[in-house]
């Protein structure tokens, strides 16, 4: 499965993602980037790459319907990414190896309270998607010791965050074969301003 990280500090948020696309018996078979920028949000994906096509949908909506907070992406991926995600496993689901059925989305958006903020939520199994409360960082598939890492760099400087989280993005690739670069890591700060950097 692919990678997915996120950190949030005080004054930005930041969400990284490998490009990896794998079949239905998760082999690799295509590169594509999966992080996606929107009105004053950033979201990605791991596990099917259904979860593109999911966020695509979204992201057209969140543009018309004014889906910006994340209490409306959450709303919005609970309900409408589940009923996709459900339609999804009708069709192709006998198709696909059990141990593969697994979706997560990140997202790094501001609250309804104009409060910075990481969002996560996931499924294993056919189950519908749902909101997990999650702290300042988070890795998809967890990597525990990447995380007890991470929260030692809180209150340090965007740059040495990035370059971190991307030294270790290389680092796993080189030991999991469904972690593919290009490496994408976009930066919300707290005015709204994002940076994306593709990584190859």
């Amino acid at each position: 499965m692919s990678q997915i990280i996120g950190f949030l500090d005080d004054n930005f948020a930041i969400i990284a993602s490998d490009s990896n696309i794998a079949d239905e018996n998760g082999v690799s078979i295509a590169s594509s980037e999966k992080l996606f920028v929107g009105d004053n949000f950033i979201i990605t994906s791991a596990g099917l790459s259904f979860g593109i096509e999911i966020i695509r949908g979204f992201i057209s909506h969140s543009g018309v319907l004014d889906l910006i907070t994340k209490e409306e992406i959450e709303n919005y991926l609970v309900t409408y990414g589940s009923k996709q995600l459900e339609n999804f496993f009708k069709n192709y689901g006998k198709m696909i190896n059990e141990r593969l059925k697994r979706l997560y989305f990140l997202f790094a958006a501001f609250d309804k309270e104009k409060k910075l903020s990481l969002g996560f939520l996931g499924t294993e199994g056919t189950a519908p998607l749902a909101n997990f409360t999650i702290g300042n960082i988070i890795t998809a598939p967890r990597r525990i010791v990447l995380e007890t890492k991470l929260v030692k760099l809180l209150g340090k400087t965007k740059n040495e965050i990035e370059n971190f989280i991307l030294e270790h993005m290389k680092k796993i690739s080189q030991q999991d074969s469904a972690v593919k670069s290009p490496f994408i890591i976009a930066i919300l700060d707290k005015s709204g301003n994002v940076s994306v950097t593709r990584y190859s």
